[in-house]
């Protein structure tokens, strides 16, 4: 499941994996042709819908000790 913001109905929804009507990969990462429940087609980029993992606290570390 996913989050998408329908331009349309001005709501948030969260959609299962049906509603993706086709996927491609660019160099801007996974986007993706979805429908929210009302029908509206809208271009979706991934990336946004899922939460990034913070770094290793060995990268935060070496990253203060470059610019520190």
């Amino acid at each position: 499941m996913f989050s998408i913001d329908c331009g349309w109905c001005g709501a948030t929804h969260l959609l299962p994996e049906s509603n993706i009507e086709s996927k491609h990969l660019t160099s801007q990462g996974i986007v993706g042709y979805v429908k929210c429940p009302a029908g509206h087609l809208m271009v979706h980029l991934f990336r946004d819908s899922y939460p990034s993992p913070p770094p290793p606290a060995i990268v935060v570390a070496i990253q203060q000790r470059r610019s520190g």
